[in-house]
């Protein structure tokens, strides 16, 4: 997959994510992406950042060597 596509993609489901946290209907969203069933927005749902946020492990007590964040 070439990057261009990548981008679009990602493009999408921030598209998509963000008009389903300001609460617009399922429908219309999927209206708008081109989904021919809002069912197909599931992944969309599952992938909700913020609730996930809640329930993550704070992990700042453990050591990490610095060097693992560079590129």
């Amino acid at each position: 997959m070439d990057g261009g596509a990548k981008g679009l993609r990602v493009f999408r489901h921030h598209f998509v994510t963000c008009l389903l946290t300001k609460g617009v209907e399922c429908e219309v969203v999927s209206s708008l992406v081109g989904h021919q069933s809002p069912e197909s927005l599931k992944p969309y749902v599952d992938a909700d950042i913020e609730h996930l946020k809640e329930c993550s492990i704070d992990i700042s007590s453990y050591p990490v060597n610095l060097n693992i964040f560079e590129l």
